[in-house]
Order: C-alpha cells, then sequence, then structure tokens
C-alpha cells in the first residue's frame, strides 16, 4: 500500500492483531454500507480469501476503540492478573505480575506468544528454565506445559492465545457453554523455534509501504518486526514522524492495542485517538476500510491470529540491510540529540 500525505504526530506504540477469522453467517453489520461508500469513494482494493466461521462472545464493538481501564480483568493466581480483549480468532492479555508472585502450571490448548514489556521472569517449559526480560518474545504451542515465576521487580507481559482461550473469557464473566473457538490448521510453518526466547530487537525490520517521494533518505516510513505460529501472526511496526498508514482493507479481523504514545485511528470515514497511557484496544472486522495516522516515533506491535496467512514482506524497491542501517543512523541521531548516550551509541 502507498504512504499517504504526511501529517505531524507523536509518538506511539501499538500492539495489532490481525485475526483471520470470519465471523458466522447472519443479519448484515450495520457498518457495511457505511464501509462500502469509503471503498468506492477512495477506489480502494484489497486482498480477498476463504476464511472458515468462528463465533465466540465478545466485548468490543466493531471499529470503536475502548479504554483498558473497561475491558474485563481477571485474577488468574495470588499477584498475577490479566486484562482481556479479544476477537473472534485470538485473544490478547495483558499480564501483571506481582514481584515473585507464580504464574501456575498449565498444559496449553492453544498456541501461544509472550512479548514482556517490562521486568523480568523464570519461565518454565516442559521441565526446561529460561529467563524473560524486556523486550523477550516466546512462542509455544499446544500440549506443553509452562509456568512462571516473576522477578524482584515483577513483570508486565503481553500474552497472545489462537485460537481463543475459553475458560479465561468464563473467568471474565463470559457464557461459553456450548462455543466452540477451533478452526482447521492452516499448513503455515512458525517463524520461531517453540519454546526459545528471542530478543525482538534481533528480528530484521521489513518495510511495510513504498519509500516517500521527496525525502532525503529512501526507505518507508513504516516498518515491521515480524513473528508468526500456526495461527497467530505478530507485527511490531514502527512508523516515521509525520507519516501514517493509507487506508487500506484486509480479509482478516484486527485487534489493535495502543502501549505507548499516541496515534489517531482511522476507521472508514471517522478517526478516534489512541494513546498508551489509556491503552486503548480497537477490534477492527475482515474487510473493513482502517487506516493509522498522526504517528511520530510509532511502534506499532502487530501480532496476528486465526488461520494464519497474512504474512508481509517488503514493500517494492526496498532494500532490508538499508532500511535496519537507515533507522540505527536516525535513532543514533536522535538519542544524541537527546543527550543520553554518544552519535555512536547501542545499535537502535
Amino acid at each position: 500500500m502507498s504512504p499517504a500525505r504526511p501529517v505531524s504526530c507523536r509518538c506511539v506504540l501499538l500492539l495489532l492483531l490481525p485475526l483471520v477469522v470470519s465471523g458466522c453467517a447472519g443479519e448484515k453489520p450495520s457498518w457495511v454500507d457505511r464501509n462500502q461508500q469509503v471503498i468506492d469513494e477512495h477506489k480502494i482494493t484489497g486482498r480477498t480469501r476463504d476464511l472458515p466461521s468462528v463465533s465466540v462472545p465478545t466485548v468490543l464493538a466493531d471499529g470503536e476503540p475502548v479504554e483498558r481501564a473497561r475491558l474485563p480483568v481477571i485474577t488468574i493466581a495470588p499477584g498475577v492478573t490479566a486484562t482481556l480483549g479479544w476477537g473472534r480468532g485470538a485473544l490478547v492479555e495483558r499480564v501483571d505480575m506481582q514481584a515473585n508472585a507464580t504464574y501456575p502450571a498449565q498444559t496449553l490448548n492453544e498456541e501461544l506468544f509472550i512479548i514482556v514489556q517490562d521486568g523480568s521472569a523464570t519461565i518454565d517449559v516442559g521441565g526446561k528454565t529460561a529467563d524473560l526480560t524486556k523486550d523477550h518474545a516466546v512462542y509455544l504451542q499446544p500440549g506443553v506445559v509452562r509456568s512462571m515465576t516473576a522477578g524482584a521487580n515483577g513483570m508486565r507481559a503481553f500474552e497472545i492465545y489462537s485460537p481463543v482461550r475459553l475458560d479465561h473469557l468464563a473467568m471474565a464473566g463470559q457464557s461459553t457453554a456450548g462455543v466452540s473457538a477451533t478452526f482447521p490448521d492452516q499448513g503455515v510453518t512458525p517463524s520461531l523455534q517453540p519454546g526459545v526466547v528471542v530478543d525482538l530487537n534481533d528480528i530484521q525490520w521489513t518495510p511495510l509501504t513504498d519509500p516517500v517521494p521527496g525525502r532525503g533518505y529512501r526507505r518507508s516510513t513504516t516498518h515491521s518486526r515480524l513473528l508468526w505460529g500456526r495461527n497467530a501472526q505478530i507485527s511490531l511496526v514502527r512508523i516515521d514522524p509525520q507519516s501514517e498508514i493509507a487506508l487500506h482493507i484486509h480479509p482478516e479481523d484486527q485487534l489493535t492495542t495502543t502501549v505507548r504514545g499516541t496515534i489517531e485511528q482511522g476507521v472508514m470515514d471517522r478517526t478516534y485517538p489512541e494513546s498508551g497511557t489509556a491503552g486503548h484496544i480497537l477490534f477492527l472486522p475482515g474487510g473493513i476500510c482502517t487506516r493509522a495516522k498522526r504517528a511520530m516515533w510509532a511502534w506499532i506491535s502487530s501480532m496476528s491470529s486465526g488461520p494464519c496467512g497474512r504474512i508481509m514482506s517488503s514493500a517494492p524497491g526496498s532494500n532490508r540491510r538499508s532500511t535496519n542501517r537507515s533507522l540505527r543512523r536516525e535513532q543514533r541521531r536522535r538519542n544524541w540529540l537527546r543527550g543520553s548516550r554518544s552519535p555512536r551509541g547501542r545499535r537502535g
């Protein structure tokens, strides 16, 4: 997709979750006609694909951001809580663990990504332990037994389950009797080795938009670090200052959570402010028009789930090596201007 006109913006980090699962057949959603008007007006085109139908109880309205404080919170164990947001194909939990708290052992029925936002913990996977710290990620598959013990300063992390974990929805007061959240395996090979902790900073940036004409550097203004499993796809996206992601559509559902900073989230012909302080979460059904604008140093973490297949690739004409070098140089320059470290400081 091509970038839209530049816009001044502010710092942001988002977690997006493209859900590759369709809803069950039924009455036409209220937004369909308005969405079609936007598609016709802007001549928007997108991919199509056949998706299995999945139906789970939901608390998020289509295309309307919700602050974290309004989301369900469950207590998993003493000192371990989780704030829940979910679509039809995946569940995103922000897990908060107090110092030295223990997440009890569980046998997974879903695939799981853990992405550490702050703090530290020791994770046990099938009797093997590993340390987790900020910016670490680990991918786990169904059938494994995992437990965690937080470090001295506790831990905050995002956990992404796919399919949706129904027992946690029940703990959040949702009726799950007779609900089946499963869907067929899509035959996708995961990008990460199960049970192996990785540093997100070691995952290469992938350009998502074409380079902007007239700028002093030839690279995309939007980049992503991509992870994916059999069902879930995670995309950690970075948006340059005064840039935006243009209107686009795709057949997969998308769930976005603002983690840090602020952004203007476009949904069809409307715009909503979102912030990391409020922790907005937004459910976007497949086929709905969306865009992101007014981002400054926007870091968008995308997590996708459902029958995965939306694997993004480099934008046409872009060069990944030069992109990563350019981003590191830009980060070092900004760090130096802030006086936090020398121009040749650690890798950005």
